[in-house]
């Protein structure tokens, strides 16, 4: 998750998705999945908090802050899929660069562009409902985990569609 950290861009939610998301995903060795945060704003220290909270996966959840155009580049790369459950947004430029980089997005289907530009070969969207908190958290790690499962890996697609698609 790369994004200035704001409430509108649901940093704290996304943590707790991916708590969930750890639940069900097999553990071991060669299933060690890291969730990483970038990115700075009014909320930068709850959100270190949020991260540190849980007793379980600790280590799993690093939260950055602010960092570096190069250094962004190089955690896009490194990634598997790029996930923003965010509330209001435009057409997001971190969605945008994230597709750059082949990465299959995750996210919100009735936010701003993003329907247009996540499709089902770029990446995939879950129908939020803001009465249910909770469901929705469970939508979105089942979702990632399912995503992550429908490649040889087990991790991410990089499908070509995602960069050529939109480029």
């Amino acid at each position: 998750m790369v994004c200035r950290m704001v409430e509108d861009k649901r940093p704290m939610f996304a943590i707790d998705v991916i708590r969930m998301l750890f639940n069900l995903l097999p553990s071991g060795p060669a299933s060690k999945t890291h969730f990483i945060i970038a990115g700075d704003g009014p909320i930068i220290e709850a959100v270190k908090a949020h991260a540190a909270s849980s007793i379980h996966h600790t280590d799993d959840i690093i939260v950055l802050g602010s960092i570096a155009e190069e250094q962004k580049l190089q955690l896009l790369s490194a990634a598997d899929v790029f996930f923003m459950p965010t509330l209001m947004e435009g057409l997001s430029i971190s969605v945008a660069e994230a597709m750059c980089m082949s990465l299959p997005v995750g996210s919100d289907t009735r936010v701003g562009g993003l329907p247009e530009l996540v499709t089902y070969s770029t990446g995939f969207l879950v129908d939020l409902d803001p009465s249910n908190l909770n469901r929705d958290k469970n939508e979105f790690a089942e979702a990632l985990c399912r995503f992550g499962s429908q490649t040889p890996s087990g991790h991410g697609r990089r499908s070509s569609s995602t960069r050529e698609g939109h480029v």
